[in-house]
């Protein structure tokens, strides 16, 4: 009878720790998941900030050229202020010229 009940208990045992072993397979199924989902997460984010790297490199260089330009033109616009032609020296500049000068010089 003793035997019985051990062999009883025994298997309810068994299957108690079966059921906790089945319980723990899910969760570390759930775990893997749950990893390579974040790893796939972290792998965009990098992307994405290289990504987002290179577009600030492509603006800053965007606008040290577009600096450059501006100063070109200021500088261009003001040799051409100042241009001294001999013979026509006294002559008035044309009044729609100077304010294109005037507008080209402001807008940069």
């Amino acid at each position: 009878m003793v035997a019985r009940w051990g062999l009883v208990a025994l298997l309810g045992a068994l299957l108690v720790l079966g059921g906790y072993a089945w319980i723990l397979d899910r969760r570390n199924g759930a775990l893997e998941l749950q990893a390579a989902s974040d790893a796939r997460s972290i792998t965009a984010l990098e992307a994405s900030r290289a990504q987002a790297r290179l577009a600030a490199d492509v603006a800053a260089a965007r606008a040290k050229g577009a600096a450059v330009m501006r100063d070109q033109a200021t500088a261009g616009i003001e040799r051409i202020r100042n241009l001294q032609l001999e013979g026509c020296a006294d002559a008035p500049i044309d009044p729609d010229l100077s304010r294109a000068l005037d507008g080209l010089l402001w807008e940069n």
